[in-house]
């Protein structure tokens, strides 16, 4: 029995390697991913120490999902404005679909989720964000 559950554990930690070209992130346990290292009573404290160790731009696996984690006005603005084609689609999340059907920059993709960021780019524009 550990000897198949170490084979197990050996093959999931290979199958799930990020690509060569992710971005830097804390240890990633199989199945639970960095869910350990995260504090349930301190969360802003958790992300500030991971913004302050890997940068603007960080890896976070949880639960066999990985997330990139996007921090700074700088990066924001490259990856949704000058670089918002490459990053038009979004994977599917059966918990986002059902709490936002698809609605909403987090949730849409495609072209649902260029007209959305249209719109909330030309809002925060007349509102004086971004000038």
């Amino acid at each position: 029995f550990v000897l198949m559950l170490s084979v197990l554990l050996i093959v999931k930690t290979i199958w799930d390697r990020p690509p060569k070209n992710f971005p830097p992130g804390p240890f990633a346990v199989p199945f639970l991913g960095s869910a350990l290292s995260i504090n349930p009573y301190d969360n802003f404290g958790f992300f500030c120490k991971l913004l302050g160790r890997y940068g603007d731009v960080t890896k976070l696996s949880i639960g066999g999902q990985r997330f990139v984690l996007l921090s700074g006005p700088k990066t924001i603005r490259e990856v949704f404005v000058e670089k918002g084609d490459f990053f038009i689609d979004r994977p599917s999340y059966t918990i986002i679909e059902k709490l936002f059907k698809g609605l909403g920059l987090i949730s849409s993709s495609g072209h649902m989720w260029r007209q959305q960021r249209r719109f909330t780019l030309s809002t925060l524009k007349y509102f004086g964000v971004g000038k």
